[in-house]
């Protein structure tokens, strides 16, 4: 009875410290953030107006994606953080490689105005009106 009970407490000791197949001990992805060079923002004519973001920089290898984009609005500034993603066992050389990401902004009750966006410390703004119009930078 005691050797089962100790079993059990073992194996769960082991799942909660990340034991077998964690990402600590087997990782399969290498994670980072990519080299922004330049942003572009395009705002359609339509009604609603859609904004976008084109993000433009470099990455470590052809191998290395861009893997996630989360988005913030603080005041009059769009905060974009990019992350990559590699697979460990892929094997690339170590030339940096052009990205180019198109990223919508959500701007649904956005009021009229100058904003800016800023991804990885290179901004751009642009104008925003309810009614849509082309970007007046």
């Amino acid at each position: 009875m005691w050797r089962v009970a100790l079993a059990v407490l073992g194996a769960f000791g082991l799942a909660v410290s990340g034991g077998c197949g964690s990402r600590q001990s087997h990782p399969e992805f290498i994670y980072g953030v990519p080299s922004v060079v330049s942003i572009e923002v395009t705002v359609s004519d339509g009604t609603p107006a859609r904004v976008n973001a084109v993000v433009r920089g470099v990455v470590r290898d052809a191998c290395t994606h861009i893997d996630s984009v989360r988005q913030s609005l603080d005041g009059d500034v769009f905060s974009l953080k990019l992350a990559t993603r590699r697979a460990l066992a892929d094997t690339c050389g170590d030339a940096e490689t052009p990205f180019e990401a198109t990223i919508p902004l959500v701007v649904r009750g956005l009021q009229p105005g100058v904003y800016e966006v800023d991804a990885g410390g290179v901004s751009a703004t642009f104008y925003y009106q309810r009614e849509g119009s082309a970007p007046q930078l």
